[in-house]
């Protein structure tokens, strides 16, 4: 259950299965299926405005971030891993998932971009996959070249050893490198 996950220390299993129960009826799901017009088009439209960005930014993530390497274990750690992020909430996945929220839903009330709404699941999850590839790479490419510099520094400032003679210069050890060495 998920409210048992969330609220751990304040609702037990047994609990959480009571509010899930209450707040399902709340919801009036018989309203919803008596009108196979109300069921198709608002359910199913509203499901796709929150499921769509969801998808897009499950696959950007396993196919851009982690280019289809998971860690199996890191996924279970509580506290740290390849997945803890930022103390456990990936920020930018958050707030990409609330922008295209917001603007998928609001499309639903004006007129010239309705179509945005009514192709909600598929145009949310290419927005998201998008939007989150270029911001993880974005930040990605930031991290890595920040180590290519000090890498590229470290090079630079030392001096490499080669067949027992002392090469400090980076142009003459690319020469020895070369088929057949300096000429």
């Amino acid at each position: 259950m998920v409210f048992s996950s969330l609220f751990g220390k304040v609702l037990t299993y047994k609990k959480a299965v009571v509010v899930a129960t209450i707040l399902s009826i709340c919801f009036l799901p018989w309203k919803l299926v008596e009108n196979p017009e109300s069921y198709v088009y608002t359910l199913n439209g509203t499901l796709a405005v929150f499921l769509g960005p969801i998808t897009g930014i499950c696959l950007a993530a396993l196919w851009s971030q982690y280019r289809n390497r998971l860690r199996l274990p890191d996924l279970y750690y509580q506290d740290g891993g390849a997945y803890y992020y930022q103390g456990g909430w990936n920020v930018l996945a958050l707030v990409t998932m609330a922008v295209l929220f917001i603007f998928i839903f609001v499309c639903q009330f004006i007129p010239v971009l309705r179509w945005i709404y009514d192709s909600s699941y598929l145009l949310g999850c290419v927005f998201a996959f998008v939007i989150y590839s270029a911001c993880a790479s974005a930040r990605t490419a930031e991290h890595i070249g920040f180590h290519i510099r000090h890498l590229i520094k470290g090079v630079l400032m030392r001096t490499i050893i080669q067949n027992g003679t002392i090469v400090s210069d980076t142009a003459a050890f690319r020469a020895d490198l070369r088929p057949g060495g300096r000429r």
